[in-house]
């Protein structure tokens, strides 16, 4: 983003979800092992000087908390949605068993609640894999 703003500090939670959404700036696992330890993390850039990002504890953070503190996309991605699923165990089951036969992953699955004994559900896959799925 090219008017994106410096963040001074940001929650090990709120990094973990960027990093874990898309954005490739820490490895989710290296913010996982620093928050299990209480150790926060100095991020900076290395093609510039300047102050960098303090990825530390909530408590650390004295900002108001009701900014947008990141925003994460994943390129490449399918979305797709099933419509009508009747509200039964083994259900889900049985809609990704053949992409696992496939070896598609399926990611970032939501389901509706259930209404009159059916829900929605949608989960994204590699764009690439769109289509067979």
């Amino acid at each position: 983003m090219p008017n994106a703003r410096l963040l001074p500090h940001i929650a090990y939670p709120e990094m973990l979800e960027l990093a874990s959404s898309g954005a490739r700036v820490m490895h989710p696992r290296a913010v996982e092992i620093a928050e299990a330890y209480a150790m926060e993390l100095h991020v900076r850039s290395s093609f510039h000087a300047g102050a960098g990002t303090i990825i530390c504890s909530e408590e650390a953070i004295m900002e108001d908390r009701n900014r947008v503190r990141g925003i994460a996309h994943e390129e490449h991605v399918a979305r797709l949605s099933v419509v009508g699923v009747p509200d039964r165990p083994g259900i889900a089951a049985a809609i990704f068993a053949p992409l696992a036969e496939a070896d598609i992953a399926a990611d970032v699955i939501v389901q509706t609640a259930s209404h009159e004994g059916v829900t929605d559900m949608s989960f994204t896959v590699s764009s690439g894999d769109g289509k067979q799925a």
